[in-house]
């Protein structure tokens, strides 16, 4: 089987470049635009989990002070069914 080898080049930006040139002098390895992309798209992914991760402990709490301010007016509420029931009884009502 003959396999022929297609070069595309694509044109980067400075800071394209500029970042290639970065990432290739942290791992000690040549690194390509497709390996910057990936590199990037990982980034992007981490970064979106860790959003979605303070979301979720936000929603959390927001959830929680909602359960405590119901409880707490679920307390009201009796206290103030349990004073008409007294009341009742001592004729005031």
């Amino acid at each position: 089987m003959n396999k022929t080898q297609h070069k595309i080049t694509v044109r980067m930006t400075s800071e394209e470049k500029k970042e290639l040139d970065e990432l290739a002098l942290k791992t000690g390895q040549s690194i390509n635009r497709t390996v910057l992309d990936s590199v990037k798209k990982t980034n992007k992914d981490n970064e979106l989990k860790q959003e979605i991760s303070t979301l979720k402990e936000h929603v959390s709490l927001v959830a929680n002070g909602v359960n405590a301010l119901n409880e707490n007016y679920m307390k009201q509420a009796n206290a103030i069914a349990g004073l008409v029931e007294l009341f009742r009884a001592k004729g005031i009502f």
